[in-house]
């Protein structure tokens, strides 16, 4: 990640917010801006931020725009954090229910924050969007970097589903049926009693099996998505090169075009004396053409006065 510590946090906030297409030329401008006026770290902070991918562009946005609503979400990852330490299961089931809605909410605030900035989130920028403010909810560093509302790509960190073995083992055993007379017996009263303890055990044994199966697949989904993010990363790096490049041969041909204006104007300016010089000489020759023929005319006449 980026040190941002030496760019004013002012122009960070106006840079990341900006859709990302956006992003690199009001950065340059920015460089530039510190390098006139002297602020060196400044600018060297500012040349190495990355241009965001829309993924974390719109993370970004909804730190900005959705406030509340992400802290809610990552308080909620605090508290299922707490509940799996313990462990608690009907706490994390609980848990996990606010954790789906508030995902699906803030993923659809996403989608609508980009629309109306004219940017389409597609399915995988959606997903990645979801897995990043999963892995906020997962991990409290992550957390803090989803809330500063800077990032410059989705994170890959695993997802905040709990480790499932302190769940099992919170699960009761469904009671061992009572004996009388060495033989097992089983009254319709105590069948009764047992039977809201076999069926929280099952639906904690049905939970855990979709837990392991939501796990899998987004383990999947997540290390998928860390490749692409790893060749994504690459792809804009070289595109990033390319337009620093790009960007330094236009700055040169400007300053050549700067050069060639001046002397063109030194050329007119050159011009302009040459012109005002001949119409000097013009004016001297006709000066001296008039004083020649007067020289001849009074020559001619000295002559015709001789004896």
């Amino acid at each position: 990640m980026a040190d941002h510590s030496d760019a004013d946090d002012q122009v960070l906030d106006d840079l990341f917010r900006l859709v990302p297409g956006e992003f690199v030329p009001a950065r340059d401008r920015a460089v530039r801006a510190a390098r006139a006026e002297g602020r060196r770290e400044e600018a060297a902070a500012l040349a190495a931020l990355r241009r965001p991918t829309q993924a974390a562009w719109a993370v970004n946005q909804l730190a900005r725009n959705h406030t509340p609503d992400l802290a809610k979400l990552l308080e909620t990852g605090a508290r299922m954090r707490a509940a799996q330490a313990r462990p608690d299961p009907e706490a994390l089931r609980e848990l996990l229910g606010q954790r789906r809605r508030l995902l699906a909410e803030l993923v659809d605030a996403a989608v609508r924050d980009a629309a109306g900035a004219g940017e389409r989130l597609g399915d995988a920028a959606m997903q990645a969007v979801e897995q990043t403010l999963a892995a906020a909810m997962a991990d409290p560093d992550a957390a803090g970097r989803v809330a500063a509302g800077r990032l410059v790509a989705a994170l890959s960190v695993p997802t905040a589903l709990p480790d499932l073995g302190p769940l099992l083992a919170a699960v009761p055993d469904p009671p061992t049926p009572s004996r009388a007379g060495g033989r097992q017996r089983t009254t319709t009263a105590s069948r009764t009693r047992r039977q809201p303890e076999h069926d929280t055990a099952e639906n904690h044994r049905r939970l855990v099996a979709e837990l392991e199966q939501r796990r899998d697949r987004l383990r999947g989904q997540a290390q998928a998505a860390q490749r692409a993010s790893v060749k994504g990363e690459r792809d804009l790096a070289g595109a990033q090169e390319q337009a620093e490049r790009a960007q330094g041969r236009v700055e040169e041909a400007q300053a050549a075009v700067e050069r060639a204006r001046f002397a063109a104007r030194r050329a007119d300016e050159a011009r302009q004396e040459a012109a005002d010089r001949l119409e000097e000489l013009r004016g001297r020759a006709a000066e001296l053409q008039a004083a020649a023929e007067r020289a001849d005319e009074e020559l001619q006449a000295r002559r015709r006065e001789q004896p």
